[in-house]
C-alpha cells in the first residue's frame, strides 16, 4: 500500500468494505485504501493541522482529532464533506484518542488532565460546537511531564469516570467567540466503565453501574 508522498501517517480506522482510514500528521488529509487490493486516494482534505486520533461510526462519518490544533472535526467519508467542527482546547493542548460509544463520542488531550465528549442524539445528530463537555482527570489520575493519555482508550475511560458527579450550577468560560461548558464537581464519585456514563455525569444525570 503506497501513501502519497510525505503523508506522515498517524490514526487509522477500519470502515465499511474493507476500507482503511488514515490521518496525516502533516496537513490533516483523510487517505483512504481498499484493504483487498492497496488502492486508495484522499477522500478529505485537511485544514493544514494534523489528523491524529481517528474513528469511523455506522453512518460513515469520521470523528478526527486534531493533535496540536486543539480541535475534532467530523467528515463525512463517502462526500468528503466536513460535517461538524469543533475546537475543543485553546493554548498549549494535544487532542489525541477517539473513543466511540454508542451515543457520546470521546477525546483525550495528552497535554492535559481532561477529556472532551460530544453527546449523539437519538440518530446520531451531532451537538453544536458549544456542547463540547469538558471532563477534568481527577481520582486516581496522574499527570506525567510528556504527552499522557496515549493508545489506551479503555483505560482513559476508565478514568475519566473516577471524576466526581458534578453538582448542577455550571459557568461558561468563553473561548474566542464560542463558549464551552463548564461543570464544578462534588464530592459524590461516578465510577462506571464506558465514555457515556462519563458525559451523563457531567450534564447532571445520574451514572448507573452494575
Amino acid at each position: 500500500m503506497e501513501l502519497p508522498d510525505g503523508f506522515q501517517p498517524e490514526g487509522i480506522a477500519i470502515g465499511k468494505k474493507a476500507t482503511d482510514y488514515f490521518g496525516s500528521r502533516l496537513d490533516g488529509d483523510i487517505y483512504a485504501a481498499d484493504l483487498r487490493t492497496g488502492a486508495g486516494k484522499v477522500v478529505s482534505q485537511g485544514p493544514g493541522t494534523p489528523s491524529v486520533g481517528l474513528k469511523v461510526d455506522k453512518r460513515e462519518r469520521l470523528f478526527v482529532s486534531g493533535g496540536t490544533a486543539g480541535d475534532a472535526r467530523v467528515a463525512d467519508a463517502r462526500t468528503s464533506e466536513v460535517l461538524a467542527s469543533y475546537q475543543l482546547a485553546e493554548g498549549t493542548a494535544f487532542i489525541n484518542e477517539v473513543v466511540l460509544t454508542r451515543d457520546t463520542v470521546g477525546f483525550t488531550d495528552s497535554e492535559n488532565a481532561q477529556l472532551f465528549a460530544l453527546s449523539l442524539g437519538p440518530k446520531g445528530e451531532l451537538p453544536a460546537p458549544e456542547d463540547a463537555v469538558t471532563i477534568p482527570l481527577v481520582g486516581d489520575w496522574v499527570q506525567n511531564e510528556g504527552l499522557n493519555a496515549n493508545g489506551t482508550p479503555r483505560l482513559l475511560t476508565a478514568a475519566a469516570c473516577s471524576w466526581s458527579t458534578p453538582r448542577p450550577a455550571s459557568s461558561s468560560a468563553s473561548t474566542g467567540s464560542r463558549a464551552r461548558r463548564r461543570r464544578s464537581t462534588s464530592a459524590a464519585p461516578c465510577s462506571p466503565t464506558v465514555m457515556a456514563c462519563c458525559y451523563r455525569a457531567a450534564r447532571s444525570t445520574p451514572c448507573r453501574t452494575g
